[in-house]
């Protein structure tokens, strides 16, 4: 599951990082886990993040007292969140680490992946979501976000600017149902894509009744609206860009 790993890499090098914008994604982020944590209607005791990137989302859950492990692949991704919770004094343990190859010592009553799910093909995925099912107490759940294919065929051509050089677009694989995201920088020429596989709801029923898991809940996410570049944050599931489902082992 690293077939992102090089993409991940340039667009944290291309991410814009000036001025404040470092506080007021970490001020994001914290609200963010605040509405997860009343999503999900109990504090965690013991959470994992997958693919913590920068390390904002796992800083955010750790600010509200929970303790985190936050899982992540590329080694310049958990550098700088190390050096960037020493300033924030949050207490993340960041692992640098692949997660078909992560064993931990303990389980979490909270495990989640926001905004990466989709990797490689079915057959990861379940081996990933089985994964999960091990990592979880017993009573435990685990949130992933999952993109929608109806959504990202309509959004092919999409093309937003993230700086005076970095822009990225975006255009769907029909063949492997993934959507892709092309980020590219004038300045140096440099392009790269992400490919994450979308699924309907009854597709991930399927892939995770394969890992032992059963959805205890979901709930929509938001869209943007193109014409405007506006972000609607909460629409009907139909429109939705990407969904959020709730998972627990089977009884």
């Amino acid at each position: 599951m690293t077939e992102n790993q090089n993409f991940y890499k340039m667009q944290f090098q291309m991410f814009p990082l000036e001025g404040n914008k470092i506080q007021t994604y970490l001020n994001h982020a914290e609200n963010k886990m605040k509405k997860l944590i009343d999503f999900l209607g109990y504090k965690p005791q013991a959470a994992l993040e997958l693919g913590s990137g920068m390390g904002l989302d796992a800083i955010g859950l750790s600010k509200k007292g929970v303790p985190v492990d936050a899982l992540e692949l590329v080694e310049d991704l958990v550098s700088f969140a190390r050096n960037l919770q020493a300033k924030v004094r949050s207490d993340v343990h960041f692992i640098q680490g692949d997660f078909l190859n992560f064993h931990p010592d303990k389980t979490y009553d909270f495990i989640y992946y926001l905004d990466g799910f989709g990797v490689s093909d079915d057959q990861d995925q379940v081996k990933l979501l089985k994964n999960i099912s091990s990592w979880l107490s017993p009573r435990g759940k685990c949130l992933i976000e999952i993109y929608k294919p109806e959504y990202w065929k309509k959004a092919v051509g999409v093309r937003m600017d993230l700086s005076d050089t970095v822009s990225r677009v975006y255009d769907y694989d029909h063949q492997a149902g993934a959507f892709l995201d092309t980020w590219t920088d004038s300045g140096t020429g440099y392009s790269y894509t992400q490919s994450l596989k979308c699924y309907d709801l009854e597709e991930i029923r399927g892939l995770v009744d394969r890992a032992g898991l059963m959805i205890e809940g979901i709930k929509a996410g938001g869209a943007m609206d193109y014409e405007n570049m506006v972000y609607h944050e909460s629409v009907h599931l139909d429109d939705c860009m990407m969904y959020q489902v709730v998972l627990v082992k089977k009884s």
